[in-house]
């Protein structure tokens, strides 16, 4: 196929593999053209079974968000926020265009009709789909990127330097290094399944209880093209700016992110290394016979619940600085939350299914449940004030 105009209507409908190869072809056929031109359309879907609208959506937002750029691609969303009122006429402009009140050429009487039908059966799930176009997921988006970047901190992340020969990590910026150089800190690991993303995350303890974070990005050099293509991020100069370590070949050496590691317990006061124990005691076992203190951090509720809840605090409170890295700024823009009975986990996206990626956010959420049982946030009171004498 060589279309000069697609227009691909309902594209929360487009679930099936027939349906998504459709799409791939007809939104990459004309390329030859020089003026090709696809239009997507939509209402709101349920977000893991319409992983192509849920992708566009995504998209759209964190270009709206200024989380990343593409210059051939337009999206506008039009759709109410959790915290709008249903009942309320004005949240129905909001999200219908083609109401009378935007300049279009839908009676508003037909939302008001719909609510009323919906409110008497008890449930506005499906208002809130058709009408709102608001998204039906059992998830629900945890990080506030206003308050993420309002806590980046004074200082400004910087990509690795090139690797000098006979080096086996890539240097810090000066800059960097004059600051966290011999603090003490924690480390957390996400290893990916070796043609993915993986990550290390550094937590530093700062004196007004908050946290400063160092992350490390991995992804194999072969993947670059076809994960950018497939997750519609900038890979590629991310790469170029130091901000993801690129593997030769097509899979993540684990060497890369062990050297890392040792790297680190070399430059800063390395307290701990937290690892999922899945798939990762290839990286574990060998630290362990050098002498590192690694531990297993469960990826369950039990053991997650706390060190998330923390991240969110600290980053409410501006205190998780993070000095605006952007491969880490994603994937805080990715987090959606599980709750259940006051407990809450964040929840990995779908490789499959899903461009989003929290691998930077699981591995601080690794790091700083290690740095909360063993960092400051446990000293006893008397280490910090002393004895009362009465």
């Amino acid at each position: 196929m060589n279309p000069a105009v697609v227009i691909a209507d309902e594209i929360h409908r487009w679930k099936t593999r027939k349906q998504l190869d459709n799409w791939d072809v007809l939104s990459n056929g004309g390329i030859t053209r020089r003026q090709t031109l696809t239009i997507a359309i939509t209402t709101a879907g349920i977000q893991n079974e319409s992983p192509l609208a849920w992708r566009l959506h995504e998209k759209a937002r964190k270009i709206e968000e200024g989380i990343v750029s593409d210059p051939k691609f337009y999206g506008r969303i039009y759709g109410a926020d959790k915290e709008d009122d249903p009942a309320d006429p004005a949240t129905w402009i909001k999200a219908n265009p083609s109401l009378k009140e935007n300049g279009g050429f839908l009676d508003i009487e037909k939302i008001r009709e719909k609510y009323i039908s919906h409110e008497a059966e008890g449930d506005l799930t499906s208002f809130k789909r058709y009408y709102l176009n608001m998204w039906d997921q059992k998830e629900s988006r945890a990080i506030d990127m206003v308050k993420w970047d309002d806590s980046a901190g004074e200082w400004q992340a910087a990509g690795l330097l090139a690797k000098p020969p006979g080096e086996k990590v890539r240097p810090l910026p000066n800059v960097l290094m004059e600051r966290f150089k011999g603090r003490k800190c924690w480390a957390g690991v996400d290893l990916s399944m070796t043609t993915d993303l993986s990550a290390v995350s550094l937590v530093f303890p700062c004196d007004d209880d908050g946290f400063e974070i160092l992350p490390f990005f991995w992804m194999p050099e072969q993947a670059v093209r076809q994960r950018e293509r497939r997750d519609g991020m900038p890979y590629a100069r991310w790469a170029e700016q130091g901000f993801i370590e690129l593997s030769i070949g097509d899979v993540i050496d684990y060497h890369d992110i062990m050297a890392r590691l040792e790297w680190a317990a070399e430059v800063f006061d390395l307290q701990e290394i937290g690892f999922d124990p899945w798939n990762s005691r290839q990286i574990s076992v060998p630290l362990i016979e050098k002498g590192h203190t690694c531990v297993e951090v469960r990826q369950g509720v039990a053991t997650l619940s706390e060190p998330s809840k923390k991240l969110l605090e600290l980053v409410a409170a501006g205190k998780l600085r993070h000095g605006g890295h952007p491969v880490l700024r994603w994937n805080a823009s990715c987090v959606s939350a599980k709750e259940s009975n006051d407990n809450l986990m964040f929840a990995k996206p779908e490789r499959s299914k899903n461009s989003s990626r929290i691998d930077g956010i699981a591995a601080t959420v690794n790091a700083m449940s290690r740095a909360i049982v063993g960092g400051p946030l446990q000293m006893s009171i008397y280490n910090k004030r002393g004895l009362l004498f009465i």
